[in-house]
């Protein structure tokens, strides 16, 4: 199709975003890579006659979801018998997760499960992933081409290394390049549906300078800093011994927390550091399944969003399907906080679409505006009771999954219809994970 010519996307419903009224028997018109109207279908249709109609019938067409944290490699672990370990997080991470799995992965088990995640991200409706890479031995020359597999399914992607101090002091500046160069090359040659971030680990793996020096590369760039922060009681732990003060303060004592960072996790933290998070308008990504799978505890969302600080949710890499990971955003802190009224629909639903968007800098994402990049899924919301005005959300957030989820688009591109990929041979992706976990858990990686 020209791409300068209009499509009409018509459903019984359109959310264009996560608290006004959906519109009922309403279309979206797509030019190119960029919504240009929006209203009633059948003013639409009598304004854009020659222009092809999507009648999506019994759906919403909805904002795609923001995934704004995910480990795609971590596909390669699912069933994967790991050494036991009965310490805390850090031990866990020195002793099995470290030598057992990241420092044993390659370019390639990287790439394959970057492509694999990326398409089974579509057919969840995210359109944007944010893919944190964690593989010590598979750098330098790793960012590019996990990018072009991932970008090759239609999908959004931002992509960064976690740089780390843990393996050696010259690996760490592998890391650290590994993102500056990325970022480069993507200044230099900007990409469609491809985006850098900053990233390095944790307080206890890297050491001050080595923060202030990646927070520094990502302001050149006008990049967000992301990093794991107090996954766990260990982090906090080490903060106090260490440096003898929280996490949060560790940081803004180094002068950075107001430079456009993004913490992921934020489980165990004090009553300051939520303070400060909203003070120095640190973004943060919640992931509240994973945080289960490690006993890690559950995170104070609602406190934070009662700061007003910008929230995203993330798979982490523990599923999938991302209609479960916004349905445990709700009801985790329902049942926690002992209250049917905390994180309603509409909430979790903003974190998942606007809020995951803005927390990676991406402010044209997230919401059904005029103008805004065409990036759309249609969900479909034939189901036993009616879905009305005042249910819709509730009836998406608690009793949908990705296999309601029809058709997506991306950047005004079709990239899933009919539950079918367009542009990805899932058999072969699934082929290559296969292939990659069975080396990885037998110990027969393929060295570089």
């Amino acid at each position: 199709m020209n791409p300068s010519a209009g499509q009409l996307l018509s459903a019984e419903w359109v959310i264009l975003n996560a608290h006004d009224h959906p519109l009922n028997q309403a279309s979206v018109r797509v030019v190119g890579n960029r919504i240009t109207d929006i209203g009633p279908t059948d003013m639409l249709t009598a304004a854009f006659p020659d222009e092809p109609l999507h009648d999506f019938g019994t759906a919403a067409i909805a904002p795609g979801f923001v995934n704004s944290h995910a480990h795609t490699y971590n596909i390669l672990v699912r069933g994967m018998e790991l050494s036991p370990s009965d310490g805390n997080f850090g031990e866990f991470l020195a002793t099995v997760w470290w030598p057992e799995v990241e420092d044993r992965l390659t370019p390639e088990m990287v790439m394959g499960a970057n492509y694999h995640g990326c398409a089974q991200a579509l057919l969840s409706g995210v359109t944007t992933l944010y893919d944190v890479i964690e593989a010590p031995t598979a750098i330098p020359g790793l960012l590019g081409p996990t990018l072009q597999a991932g970008t090759s399914t239609g999908i959004r992607m931002a992509l960064s290394f976690e740089a780390t101090e843990r393996v050696s002091a010259e690996n760490a500046r592998i890391g650290l390049k590994e993102n500056i160069d990325f970022l480069q090359e993507l200044a230099d040659h900007p990409m469609d549906r491809a985006s850098g971030v900053m990233c390095w680990h944790t307080s206890y793996s890297c050491s001050g300078d080595f923060i202030r020096e990646a927070v520094n590369a990502a302001v050149s760039f006008g990049v967000p800093s992301h990093f794991h922060c107090n996954e766990g009681s260990y982090e906090p732990q080490r903060a106090q011994a260490d440096f003898g003060t929280s996490t949060i303060e560790h940081y803004d004592s180094l002068g950075i927390a107001d430079s456009g960072l993004m913490a992921s996790q934020c489980v165990v933290m004090t009553e300051r550091e939520l303070d400060l998070i909203a003070e120095r308008n640190i973004s943060v990504t919640h992931m509240p399944l994973s945080n289960g799978e490690f006993g890690a505890g559950i995170a104070p969302i609602p406190a934070l969003l009662e700061r007003g600080v910008t929230i995203g949710l993330g798979t982490d890499g523990f599923t999938d399907d991302f209609f479960e990971v916004i349905r445990g955003a709700s009801l985790i802190h329902r049942a926690n906080l002992q209250s049917s009224h905390i994180m309603p629909a509409a909430t979790v639903f903003d974190l998942a679409t606007r809020g995951g968007a803005l927390a990676l800098g991406l402010e044209d994402l997230g919401t059904l505006n005029i103008g805004n990049l065409a990036d759309i899924q249609i969900i479909d919301t034939d189901m036993a009771t009616p879905a009305t005005v005042d249910n819709l959300l509730d009836q998406i957030v608690l009793w949908r999954s990705a296999h309601d989820v029809t058709d997506v688009m991306v950047d005004g591109t079709w990239c899933v219809r009919d539950r079918r990929l367009l542009h990805v041979d899932l058999e072969q992706a699934r082929d290559r994970v296969q292939a990659s976990a069975r080396k990885l858990w037998t110990g027969n990686e393929v060295t570089r």
